[in-house]
């Protein structure tokens, strides 16, 4: 479905040689299609497909940006569109803070920009008149700047502060390399997904920070691999992974997270404690007011049956004796 038109009319081909669908006569603008495919056993599956056609601003900023290398210093294989060839052509990025004339597949770069012509763009001056657009790069001093000038090694802001921070970025990106994690191990430095089914498996994960397997709740479906139903093997599929195998602060949060629900699953333990005491002596209060009552109750009935027996012991007495002095030989 568009984006920002209610109605459309397009052509769809499907080329079954190749298992391709071909789509013409969109418009500028987002589109959703939900692809479904049905196999020969009648088994289905469907996913989203977003196809943008660019207009005439975001073809200038995905077809007629110069290529850019970055700041950092890896080495990406990537195309870019060149509007004076007409041609995409491969360079090799360095892995942070791309433009947008920056694709993975020649066959991307050769759909977005297709027989795009016109001059390479060239650097605009800073605006400073506070209209700044949302993917602009603000810079220090107010004024705006594209997004995609920021770490290109030039300064473009009059202040330079959009080449100010862009160290930090080689940095971290230089520690994402450096990382001794291997393959079979980087689930490890994952923070745990109980996933999005509602049951309640005990399971264990590995946490980086205090280099042991902790007891989380998994949900029973998706969620991530550091997901272990033994400690044991958990201990051993992780052993060696630190936190200075991770970057980022995401750990620490959800550790902060933990111990808050900690405390407040402490703190309705001691409240249910607290409740059940008070209902216990409740309880035992009304059992033993009722005791009591039954003691109270059942002392005159004990009182007459003594006076009753004091009399019938008395009459027992009298016709013994009666009995023997009748039968008292004279």
């Amino acid at each position: 479905m568009p984006s920002e038109r209610t109605s459309l009319l397009y052509i769809l081909h499907l080329q079954k040689e190749t298992d391709h669908v071909v789509l013409t006569n969109l418009q500028e603008g987002t589109y959703i299609f939900q692809l479904t495919v049905t196999d020969t056993s009648g088994q289905k599956g469907s996913t989203n497909i977003t196809v943008t056609v660019l207009n005439a601003e975001q073809t200038v900023e995905h077809c007629l940006a110069p290529y850019k290398v970055g700041r950092c210093r890896a080495s990406f294989p990537r195309w870019y569109y060149n509007p004076e060839t007409q041609q995409c052509q491969e360079f090799t990025f360095g892995g942070c803070k791309p433009n947008k004339n920056n694709y993975i597949r020649e066959e991307e770069c050769k759909l977005a920009c297709k027989n795009v012509q016109g001059a390479v763009e060239k650097r605009n001056e800073p605006v400073c008149n506070e209209n700044c657009l949302p993917y602009s790069f603000k810079c220090d001093d107010g004024c705006c700047i594209d997004s995609f000038l920021e770490c290109d090694e030039t300064a473009d802001c009059s202040d330079g502060s959009d080449e100010k921070l862009c160290d930090l970025y080689v940095q971290g990106f230089n520690r994402l390399r450096n990382i001794n994690v291997t393959t079979s191990q980087s689930h490890c430095v994952d923070m745990p997904d109980t996933g999005r089914c509602d049951d309640s498996i005990p399971r264990w994960y590995y946490n980086p920070f205090a280099q042991k397997c902790r007891r989380f709740t998994y949900g029973g479906c998706e969620g991530n691999k550091n997901n272990f139903e033994e400690e044991e093997v958990c201990m051993k599929s992780c052993e060696g992974v630190t936190k200075e195998d991770l970057i980022g602060q995401r750990w620490s949060t959800y550790e902060a997270r933990q111990a808050g629900l900690s405390s407040f699953e402490t703190a309705i333990a001691v409240l249910l404690a607290v409740c059940i005491m008070i209902v216990l002596a409740i309880l035992g209060y009304f059992f033993l007011k009722n005791r009591k009552t039954y003691r109270r109750r059942r002392q005159p009935a004990t009182a007459a049956n003594s006076t009753l027996s004091s009399v019938l012991s008395t009459t027992e007495d009298t016709e013994h004796l009666v009995y023997n002095s009748t039968t008292k030989p004279i």
